[in-house]
């Protein structure tokens, strides 16, 4: 009853999409608006404990407080959400793909996970989800990271549809999307065969969909890598979701933290750019969102850069255009250029580069009062297009909003 009388005042904003194989953008889409919804304690708290800072004994009280809900609880949160988005719309979606659906293990997220009496060394896991075919499970290891990064994508649209301003809730699970693997790929060992993982077990079938068994391969996997793993600590998204959650939340308890923008012929510009561990290789993605009242557009152009396969794209989506006061209407375009995608059979090495393409539109329609009703239809040709399935058919999702 307590929770609830907090919640009175905080307004509540629900989004959930399905699809029969839960894909990936639903997913994670979903992953998102309920991490958000769940997060509504934050808001409610921070508004009832709000007090005088103006005293440095008072401002030290604050700060302190803020920094161990931070790490405490709204941290915990974030990652446990990510990791849910990571298993069961990252590898557990191309499973389904493929026919498989496997079942997931997850357990408590640091801190509390240092204080078990026998850590599992694990916060979640996805068990039975391989199927014995390079070209797919080459595909399900690299998609918990490409459902991480399209989970932090979509936290970018969402900001820049509020002209550049993310939710301090939305920032920390940002932060917890973009970072896992991270030190991984800068300092560690990324071909280990003594404590196989997500990242090693790409690496290898990486080298291997390119038909290099040699120790150079390895070698230059693993230098690219790191050039990538630089490239996505460059994101000026995750260098303002850090810099304002110490200067604007810890500080000064801002509840609404400031991207880096810029305003030009009408619209609020920014700049983003993505990573992602592709079936092709890691790829690096310059994207750009402009917004105004009512228009919402992201554009993007990609490219892989791991020097053994070679695989480049762009395209556009139009993440809101609003019609009338009851709807709203979306369209994506994304091109691209890869080696050919073959599932059915074995050990297919020489691959021609083929063009594939994605295209799709999205309708937002009031329904009643708060209630809204969403759904997206698109068909892509068969290959890798970011957060979308690997194979050629039409796919989307049918969603519901919820405003109050």
């Amino acid at each position: 009853m307590m929770l609830l009388a907090l919640l009175v005042c905080v307004p509540l904003e629900l989004d959930v999409f399905a699809d029969p194989r839960f894909h990936m953008e639903g997913g994670v889409r979903t992953v998102e608006s309920v991490h958000r919804a769940f997060m509504l304690y934050d808001e409610a708290l921070s508004e009832r404990m709000a007090f005088d800072e103006s005293t440095a004994g008072r401002k030290a009280l604050a700060i302190t407080g803020r920094a161990l809900k931070l790490a405490f609880l709204d941290a915990p949160v974030a990652v446990l959400a990510a990791a849910f988005a990571h298993e069961v719309f990252g590898h557990g979606t191309r499973a389904r793909e493929f026919g498989r659906w496997p079942t997931y293990l997850f357990a408590l997220p640091p801190p509390y996970s240092y204080f078990e009496p026998k850590n599992v060394g694990y916060i979640a896991a996805t068990l039975g989800g391989q199927t014995g075919v390079l070209e797919q499970d080459l595909a399900i290891s690299a998609a918990g990271m490409e459902a991480n990064y399209a989970l932090g994508h979509w936290l970018s649209a969402t900001a820049a549809k509020s002209g550049g301003q993310m939710r301090y809730s939305d920032a920390v699970l940002y932060v917890a999307a973009k970072v896992p693997y991270l030190t991984r790929m800068l300092f560690g060992t990324i071909e280990s065969t003594s404590d196989p993982d997500d990242f090693s077990d790409y690496v290898q079938g990486l080298t291997w969909r390119a038909g290099r068994f040699d120790d150079g391969a390895v070698q230059l996997t693993r230098e690219r890598l790191r050039f990538a793993a630089i490239g996505n600590l460059a994101d000026p998204v995750l260098l303002a979701s850090l810099w304002r959650l110490v200067t604007g939340h810890l500080w000064r308890g801002d509840r609404r933290l400031e991207m880096f923008t810029f305003q030009a012929a009408g619209f609020t510009w920014m700049p983003a750019t993505r990573f992602n561990l592709s079936p092709n290789g890691p790829e690096q993605y310059l994207d750009l969102f402009l917004f105004k009242e009512g228009v919402t557009l992201n554009m993007y152009a990609r490219a892989v850069t791991s020097g053994l396969l070679f695989a480049a794209g762009g395209g556009a989506r139009l993440h809101e255009l609003k019609i009338t006061d009851w709807c709203s209407l979306g369209a994506e375009l994304d091109l691209f250029m890869a080696p050919q995608v073959v599932f059915e059979q074995r050990n297919v090495f020489n691959r021609k580069l083929v063009f594939g393409a994605n295209y799709g539109v999205t309708a937002d329609f009031r329904l009643w009062g708060p209630l809204r009703i969403i759904g997206r239809a698109a068909y892509k040709t068969r290959g890798h297009v970011f957060g979308q399935p690997l194979l050629e058919g039409v796919h989307g999702y049918l969603g519901f909003a919820l405003r109050l």
